[in-house]
């Protein structure tokens, strides 16, 4: 039932006696707005099935927090992974050896791997550069659908920051090619001031490569 001018008075009585009044006017009917007007009959689309458009890309990314642990979970990511993974953007592998790229290379066949490593001992003896701990360690699993000869291109970073910044051209011909920045943002104090120069190499790499597709993956 709907509310009175008297119900309303004596429910809130403080109320003044003009805006008792006005409430009830937004109550009454617009028989012109009161219902929209019909649908046009307009026949239902057909969608069309261009098998060409069907290009969806599965892209993961994770903190493995040193991947000779994390390896059994990364093959149960993989094998359950929903729909055809693509690629796989995994960050602080901690890896600094390449025998053991070789290893985990042959677990998954079916994908290129593409390693930014941490720093290894006689590599920072040979650039003069101070030997840490393994921090950080980027690897990029590209699937072979993608990873044919041609297609991929591993852009050269910086060996200070090679570590955190891992950039990734496809060239996808003759769609668009896409510019895949895989970035594990530092955090310790001693690493921190790297931040600008991995500002400042993005910032040059997307310049260089106009009219891509920019992806950014990682930890942020």
């Amino acid at each position: 039932t709907p509310p009175t001018h008297d119900i309303l008075q004596r429910k809130f009585s403080f109320l003044p006696n003009k805006l008792i009044t006005e409430s009830l006017r937004c109550l009454e009917n617009i028989h012109e707005y009161s219902h929209p007007p019909p649908l046009p009959n307009t026949p239902t689309p057909v969608p069309r099935i261009i098998p060409t458009t069907n290009l969806d890309t599965n892209i993961i990314t994770w903190n493995a927090s040193s991947l000779n642990t994390a390896l059994p979970n990364l093959q149960s990511l993989i094998n359950n992974s929903i729909g055809n993974t693509a690629i796989i953007n995994i960050q602080e592998t901690k890896l600094t050896a390449t025998k053991s790229t070789k290893y985990i290379q042959n677990l998954f066949p079916e994908y290129k791997l593409i390693f930014n490593n941490t720093h290894a001992l006689t590599r920072c003896i040979q650039q003069r550069m101070p030997y840490k701990p393994g921090r950080g360690g980027l690897l990029t699993l590209i699937h072979n659908k993608y990873a044919f000869p041609g297609n991929i291109t591993k852009v050269p970073t910086p060996a200070n920051i090679s570590p955190y910044l891992q950039i990734i051209k496809i060239n996808n011909h003759p769609l668009t090619p896409w510019l895949i920045i895989h970035m594990y943002m530092p955090t310790h104090l001693e690493d921190i001031r790297l931040i600008p120069h991995l500002k400042t190499t993005i910032t040059n790499q997307i310049s260089a490569h106009p009219n891509h597709t920019y992806i950014l993956c990682g930890d942020f």
